[in-house]
C-alpha cells in the first residue's frame, strides 16, 4: 500500500527493490559453476596441463555485475584457485613445466582482469555521461517551457492592445502599429514552436484515421490571408478518399509549419501548392513553392533546431528552423517522415509521408 502523499510504505519498497533472477544472473551462476568444476578437476587429476585457464571466465562475473571491485575479487579468487591446483593433488614431477604453465595462467588472468576492469570503467563513464545528457536535455526542456510561458503573457498583451489601437489610430500610425502586430505574431509563433518542441517527447498522440482532405483544407484556408498579403497564389488539391493514420493535432502542426515556411520564402507573385495524394501503403502531403529554395547545408541538417546556414534564407526569413525540427519529430512519432525532393532545381518541394488507412 501507499501513504496519503503517494509514497511507498517500507514493505512495498522492500518488495519493489527485490529483483527477479534474469539472464545475467544465470550466466554469472554458470561462470561460477564452470570455475568450481575446473577447480575440482584441477585438484584431483594429475596432469601437466595447467587448469588455470578454466578460472579466467570467473573474471567476467565482475563485467556482468558492472562492478570493478567484483572484477578484482574474482581475479584474486581465480589466482588462488590456480595456486591450489599447483599443490593438489601433489606437486607435479616436472616442476619447471608446472611453474611455466601456472605462471602463464596467472598472467592470462591478470591481463583479462585489466581488460575487464577497463571495460567496466568505460561502461560506468558512458552511463554517467548518458545520465548527465538526459538531465541536461530535461533541464533544457523545462527552461524552454518556462521561458515560453513567461513570454506568451506579454505578447498576448501586445497583440491585444495593438488590435484595439489600430481601428482608432491616426493614418500616420497605422503602418507602425501593423508592423508591431506582425512582429508580435511572428514572435508568438516562435514561442509556440519552442513550447511544442520542449514538450514533443512527452505530449501524448492519438493515432487514429484522419480525413486529410478536410483537415488540410482548413489549414490551407488559415494561410490564405498571409498569402494574399504577398500576392502569392495558394493552390490546394486532394485525391478522393485520402485517409491517413496519425494524430490530427500533429498533422495540423506539421502542415502549418511547412506552409508557413513556403509562404515566408516565396517572393511576391509566386505560387505555393499543396497536393495530397495516396500511394501504396502511405499518403503524401506535398507542399511545393517556387521561392528561393533550400541550400545543401540546410538540407543536410534538416530537422536540427537553430541550424540554417543559407545566408539568403536567414536574411529573408529570419527563421531558426524550429518549425521544421518540430515537424520531423512529430512525423517520426506518427511512424511517418518528412521528405525533400532531391531533384528540385528551383524552389522547395517537401512532403509529409504518413501511413495510409487500409
Amino acid at each position: 500500500m501507499t501513504y496519503s502523499d503517494g509514497t511507498l510504505t517500507p514493505a512495498r519498497k522492500r518488495r519493489a527493490g527485490r529483483r527477479r533472477p534474469g539472464t545475467s544472473d544465470l550466466v554469472q551462476l554458470l561462470l561460477v559453476l564452470l570455475s568450481a568444476g575446473g577447480l575440482a578437476v584441477d585438484c584431483t587429476v594429475d596432469t601437466p596441463m595447467a587448469g588455470g585457464v578454466l578460472y579466467i571466465p570467473l573474471v567476467f562475473v565482475g563485467l556482468l555485475r558492472r562492478d570493478e571491485r567484483v572484477v578484482w575479487f574474482c581475479a584474486a579468487a581465480a589466482a588462488l584457485m590456480t595456486a591450489m591446483g599447483f599443490f593438489l593433488p601433489h606437486i607435479a614431477d616436472d616442476l619447471g613445466a608446472a611453474l611455466v604453465n601456472r605462471g602463464l595462467s596467472l598472467l592470462a588472468i591478470a591481463i583479462v582482469a585489466v581488460m575487464v576492469a577497463g571495460q567496466v570503467r568505460l561502461i560506468a563513464r558512458i552511463n554517467a555521461e548518458t545520465s548527465r545528457a538526459a538531465a541536461a536535455d530535461l533541464a533544457k526542456s523545462h527552461f524552454l517551457q518556462h521561458v515560453s510561458h513567461e513570454m506568451r503573457t506579454p505578447l498576448n498583451a501586445v497583440l491585444g492592445f495593438t488590435e484595439l489601437l489600430i481601428p482608432s489610430c491616426r493614418a500616420d500610425q497605422a503602418d507602425s502599429l501593423a508592423y508591431v502586430g506582425g512582429a508580435a505574431r511572428h514572435l508568438m509563433r516562435v514561442v509556440e514552436n519552442m513550447l511544442d518542441l520542449a514538450q514533443v517527447d512527452r505530449r501524448p498522440l492519438r493515432v487514429d484515421p484522419v480525413d486529410l482532405g478536410s483537415l488540410i483544407g482548413r489549414v490551407v484556408g488559415s494561410h490564405e490571408v498571409a498569402a494574399a498579403k504577398k500576392t502569392i497564389e495558394l493552390q490546394f488539391e486532394c485525391a478522393p478518399g485520402a485517409c491517413a493514420i496519425g494524430d490530427e493535432w500533429a498533422i495540423r502542426r506539421v502542415i502549418d509549419a511547412l506552409l508557413d515556411n513556403a509562404i515566408k520564402f516565396t517572393e511576391p507573385g509566386g505560387t505555393v501548392a499543396v497536393d495530397v495524394r495516396a500511394e501504396a501503403g502511405s499518403v503524401l502531403v506535398h507542399v511545393d513553392d517556387d521561392g528561393i529554395g533550400m541550400g545543401e547545408a540546410t538540407r543536410a541538417h534538416l530537422g536540427t533546431p537553430g541550424y540554417d546556414r543559407d545566408p539568403l534564407r536567414t536574411r529573408q526569413g529570419e527563421g531558426l528552423g524550429i518549425g521544421l525540427a518540430l515537424s520531423v519529430m512529430l512525423a517520426a512519432r506518427m511512424q511517418g517522415a518528412i521528405e525533400l525532393d532531391p531533384h528540385r532545381e528551383t524552389g522547395t518541394g517537401i512532403a509529409l509521408r504518413l501511413p495510409r488507412r487500409t
